[in-house]
């Protein structure tokens, strides 16, 4: 029950941090620099997703060997069927091997709280680097809520 309110908590507070850090992050680019800042942007998602999965399945892997003295996994291994006496014993080991899968996830998901309040940071007060205000993003582009010429209102 904890786990599956965990990870609901952290798929509503991933969901609600995508979005605004990708809008953020494409605000202060200019117009000719989107198309490679969205294709390296992908490359990097697919990358961490497939690293972040591959570390965390070593992890797990390890929990399970030290959970059985290192005989864990493999064909030769776990992966043969289980009788329904053994069931009872190997389930607090390998729950335990989970959680603590779990939880190295969870420290990945704080660590990664750092950078985010570093990009909320900026974006709230403006790093000075570029010299432009919040929302500008430098191009040709403009603003909606910049006010129209005098000349171009209709009197």
């Amino acid at each position: 029950m904890w786990l599956a309110a965990i990870l609901v908590v952290r798929g509503i507070g991933l969901s609600a941090t995508m979005m605004p850090a990708m809008a953020a992050a494409y605000a202060k680019l200019e117009r000719p620099a989107v198309p490679r800042a969205t294709a390296a942007l992908n490359v990097i998602q697919r990358v961490g997703g497939s690293v972040g999965t591959a570390v965390l399945a070593v992890v797990l892997e390890h929990q399970i060997k030290d959970a059985f003295g290192g005989h864990g996994g493999g064909a030769h291994g776990l992966a043969v069927a289980i009788p329904p006496g053994a069931r009872a014993v190997l389930a607090g080991p390998l729950s335990h091997a989970f959680a603590t899968t779990f939880w190295w996830a969870l420290g990945a998901t704080l660590l990664a709280l750092l950078p985010a309040a570093v990009l909320a940071w900026t974006e709230r007060f403006g790093s000075g680097a570029t010299g432009r205000g919040p929302g500008e993003s430098g191009s040709a582009r403009p603003r909606p809520d910049a006010a129209a010429p005098p000349e171009l209102i209709d009197v």
